[in-house]
């Protein structure tokens, strides 16, 4: 059992929920406290730690204090280059996925790096990373202007028209996700038209990413794996100091080398199986092509997109089954 947090601005106010992703705001005094408050509420023992780069010192800083507050706690880190629309995505496609810790890591990794992610923001005046050009920065004072950002991978603010390099193949079919009220249809067409994506859907994100974009008004876009399960890595450890197996040889929470389950006379017995529960909370569906998807237990599914529909109208979409040997 193990439980993730995404970091963001402390303008956001009051932590909010994306799926199972608790997201949290951080900084100093008050709100650095309050996250580490909201780290050590979970009682899974296993929590993973994320915030996008730009909020990295405030990552460490919340960590350092809550592995002194929380001693017993096993805590992992991640930082990414990628929207935290992606990041917050991966970690709940991966808490979706499985119940074992070091696997959670792993495959949010995983996850990441098939990814793409980016937004579209009206201003780039005050947009660091990726740096926008001078013609760029220009135009920023135009009334009407609007420009794509890419942040991973390869960061860089895109040309007004598509170009054959904006979005790299990941050799996986993929769902891309837009941030709800936020985006523009013809920026939305112009990823949708990607060979790789075969659905779009809607979400509601909460948050505050001023220190990403230099501005509230950018709105997040990222193209996620859409079956998180065919990821999930095969068994060659065991940690020592937590006793749970990984796909690795060193525990992401306890950062020791694990024992060695894996030998010519013991190969692997593959990935464990996947305990599917809700993932996404999917606020709209702006694309009739099926994304598969298993449905929440209990709730009425929608027979032609596989998304289970919740009280209010809000879809919860969970990953298909693994593809490999269940343990």
């Amino acid at each position: 059992m193990w439980s993730c947090v995404l970091l963001t601005d402390a303008a956001a106010g009051e932590p909010r929920t994306f799926g199972t992703v608790d997201v949290v705001p951080a900084g100093s005094g008050g709100a650095l406290m309050a996250a580490v408050n909201a780290v050590g509420l979970h009682a899974t023992g296993h929590v993973l730690v994320a915030a996008p780069a730009a909020l990295s010192a405030e990552l460490a800083t919340t960590l350092t204090v809550a592995a002194g507050r929380w001693p017993d706690l096993r805590l992992a880190r991640l930082v990414s280059t990628h929207a935290p629309l992606a990041i917050v995505s991966a970690l709940a496609l991966a808490r979706a996925t499985t119940e074992y810790p070091a696997f959670g890591v792993r495959l949010v990794e995983s996850l990441l790096q098939r990814s793409w992610s980016g937004a579209w923001t009206p201003d780039v005046a005050r947009l660091v990373h990726p740096a926008p050009s001078l013609a760029q920065h220009a135009r920023s004072l135009l009334p009407g202007a609007g420009f794509l950002v890419r942040q991973a991978p390869d960061p860089g603010v895109l040309g007004r028209e598509a170009a054959a390099g904006d979005v790299p193949p990941a050799g996986v079919d993929r769902v891309l996700l837009v941030e709800q009220g936020t985006v523009p249809a013809t920026v939305v067409g112009r990823l949708e038209r990607d060979a790789e994506v075969t659905a779009v859907r809607q979400v509601e994100f909460p948050g505050s990413w001023r220190s990403v974009y230099g501005t509230d008004r950018a709105g997040q876009v990222a193209m996620v794996p859409a079956r998180p399960a065919a990821l999930l890595g095969a068994v060659s450890h065991s940690c020592p100091a937590c006793g749970h197996e990984q796909p690795t040889a060193v525990c992401p929470f306890c950062h020791v080398i694990g024992h060695s389950l894996v030998s010519v006379a013991r190969p692997s017995p593959g990935p464990p199986p996947p305990t599917p529960r809700a993932g996404l909370p999917i606020t709209g569906l702006s694309s009739g092509v099926p994304f598969t998807a298993q449905a929440t237990p209990g709730a009425a599914t929608t027979p032609t997109t596989g998304v289970a529909m919740t009280g209010g109208g809000v879809g919860a979409v969970a990953p298909p089954p693994a593809a490999g040997a269940a343990r």
